[in-house]
């Protein structure tokens, strides 16, 4: 039989509840009408949406089409010996009774339900009744619309937008907490040492011998060399110089030196020195994103040993970030919470995604973490 579209079928399956019940008034139906009905029914019966008719009085099923035996996966047999009970769940009988026995029109929308398939299977349907006499009997013909992946991503759109609005306000909250650190390491690191060198130079200036003005410039001499190798570090923090001079795979190298000469961590670091042309945005967020690992496997890993690989694979660079370290669960990675946290592995993986490349993450608690992120290369 040629497909129907769905919107005629629709109508056409309801319009043969209004066919039902005219017949019912007839004793005699003529043969115009008998040749109506057979049509009506064929429309029922191959809407490609699943409907059926149910007895108003016991919820028992009094006809189903071929869409809802593929749909729900019981058998016509199976489902009229069924009624409606038997496809919910048992905490929504009650709404289901106070539903069918409410006051509605002939034709109705009857909202979002929950039904069972036959393999347990929940979906999520929205429904359209329409009343009708079925051999006499009061009853309603049924059009299920099911909208489980609709649904389904509503709910997910609806979380990852509350991710990204918590996301947005951690954000604030770390470029704070960034420039209260910076001005800390100012003061602390930069703003005393050269204090105490102002002050060596006022001795300088007094002192009554040579003795005293070489101690006195020998101070100011190192006092100038820390102030020189804490502004170095804060430029390293804050904009590596070696990114953009000698280029990407060579800063992850310095990195790894530095973070392996501060933590007492066993790094290594292996290229397979193919050239790996990176735009700058993309260059700058990969190299953040392996600095941002490595704190995390620093406070919160307990590794001992990690390794780093880059290599080209055709037109994109793939960097494994892996430890031997005590792992973690991954689903707490995809679904930060305000109370949790978790929001930079999701940080980084929403930024990476923006500008072309993706991360997955590879853990398991006791068994240590791999990270894999893959970028496309500059054209």
């Amino acid at each position: 039989m040629p497909k129907i579209p769905l919107k005629i079928s629709i109508i056409s399956g309801l319009a043969a509840a209004l066919l039902y019940r005219l017949m019912a008034a007839k004793p005699r139906p003529s043969a115009e009408t008998v040749q109506e009905e057979r049509i009506y029914r064929q429309l029922f019966e191959n809407n490609p949406q699943p409907m059926w008719v149910y007895a108003v009085e016991t919820l028992e099923f009094l006809a189903v089409n071929d869409a809802a035996i593929d749909h729900y996966g019981y058998s016509r047999q199976e489902f009229l010996r069924m009624t409606l009970r038997d496809i919910r769940l048992p905490g929504e009988i009650s709404a289901l009774t106070a539903a069918v026995e409410a006051e509605r029109g002939p034709l109705a929308k009857v909202g979002h339900w929950q039904h069972r398939k036959k393999d347990f299977t929940l979906i999520d349907v929205e429904i359209t009744t329409h009343d009708l006499l079925f051999n006499g009997r009061a009853a309603r013909l049924v059009l299920i619309h099911d909208v489980t992946v609709r649904k389904r991503m509503e709910r997910e759109n609806a979380a990852y937008q509350q991710r990204l609005r918590c996301m947005g306000a951690e954000m604030l909250l770390i470029e704070e907490r960034e420039r209260r650190q910076l001005a800390a390491t100012l003061h602390d690191q930069v703003g005393q040492v050269l204090a105490m060198a102002k002050i060596k130079l006022g001795e300088l200036q007094e002192a009554a011998s040579a003795g005293e003005c070489q101690r006195s410039a020998k101070a100011i001499r190192a006092l100038i060399e820390q102030a020189i190798r804490s502004s170095r570090s804060l430029t390293f923090e804050l904009s590596p110089p070696i990114l953009y001079e000698l280029g990407f795979e060579t800063a992850v190298q310095a990195l790894c030196e530095k973070f392996q000469e501060q933590h007492n961590l066993r790094l290594e670091f292996i290229t397979d020195r193919e050239p790996k042309p990176l735009s700058d945005d993309m260059r700058i967020l990969l190299f953040r994103a392996i600095r941002e690992l490595l704190i995390n496997i620093v406070k919160h890993a307990e590794a001992r040993c990690v390794q780093i690989s880059c290599r080209r694979k055709d037109e994109q660079i793939v960097l494994v970030v892996a430890d031997d370290g005590r792992g973690f669960n991954t689903a707490s990675s995809v679904t930060p919470s305000p109370q949790r946290g978790g929001f930079g592995l999701f940080s980084l993986r929403e930024r990476l995604h923006h500008l072309g490349g993706e991360m997955t993450i590879d853990a398991a608690c006791g068994h240590g973490t791999r990270v894999t992120l893959l970028a496309p290369l500059q054209e």
